[in-house]
């Protein structure tokens, strides 16, 4: 099993949230309690009821990027996709991705835009041995 492996598992798109709750107070939270070893549904507005007084409540107000790539391996026409994950200063993406066979520097991706069309290449710099996902070359190719 690989390490991406680990982070593989089919979740169906409308379990996704597609945009904020109209009301805040609507959105959805699972409650994971330890020592019953079960999970339960609830809304944010639940929260003061969930808490106890000695209870630390951690907000993460991060704003997420759309990291999530798909594309194609120019060599087989094989589906690929990645995770970006950072942006060096030397203009290499550091990107977690997953496709059929082996990829080796050199090779290259033709990543699709929303649609489905060919939008930008990038060519495989270096697998890391440091974690996992590849180096991918920047700035990018038309196809």
């Amino acid at each position: 099993m690989s390490e991406l492996d680990r982070y593989d598992y089919d979740l169906p798109k409308h379990l996704i949230a597609q945009s904020p709750a109209v009301r805040r107070c609507d959105a959805r939270l699972l409650v994971v309690d330890r020592n019953r070893k079960s999970l339960e549904h609830k809304h944010i507005r639940d929260l003061p009821e969930l808490l106890r007084r000695d209870d630390c409540l951690v907000i993460n107000d991060t704003r997420v990027v759309p990291a999530r790539l798909v594309g194609r391996r120019h060599s087989t026409g094989g589906h690929w996709e990645g995770l970006f994950l950072e942006a060096s200063s030397d203009g290499l993406w550091r990107v977690l991705c997953k496709t059929r066979g082996k990829l080796s520097p050199g090779d290259t991706v033709t990543l699709l835009d929303a649609t489905g069309q060919e939008d930008v290449r990038l060519q495989l710099g270096a697998n890391t041995t440091t974690g996992p996902g590849s180096h991918a070359r920047w700035p990018p190719t038309m196809p």
